[in-house]
């Protein structure tokens, strides 16, 4: 099909996602999620969040100018 797999991501992604899928299926929901029914909880900490997505888009930025660029 003409198309370059680099490093592997689709196995990669295929093999994360079903094991992420089946360990989901097996745990179910926290205890207490719905509780209160079942509308969205609280965001956590805003500060922490805004933080985290800093840190993806970084790394993301790293891997794709050293990987991407050859």
């Amino acid at each position: 099909m003409g198309a370059v797999d680099i490093a592997g991501s689709g196995a990669v992604h295929l093999i994360g996602g079903s094991a992420a899928l089946a360990s989901a299926l097996m745990l179910g929901p926290r205890l207490g999620r719905y509780d209160q029914g079942i509308g969205p909880l609280p965001l956590g900490n805003p500060v922490n969040a805004v933080m985290g997505l800093f840190v993806l888009w970084w790394g993301w930025l790293a891997f794709n100018s050293v990987f991407c660029t050859r």
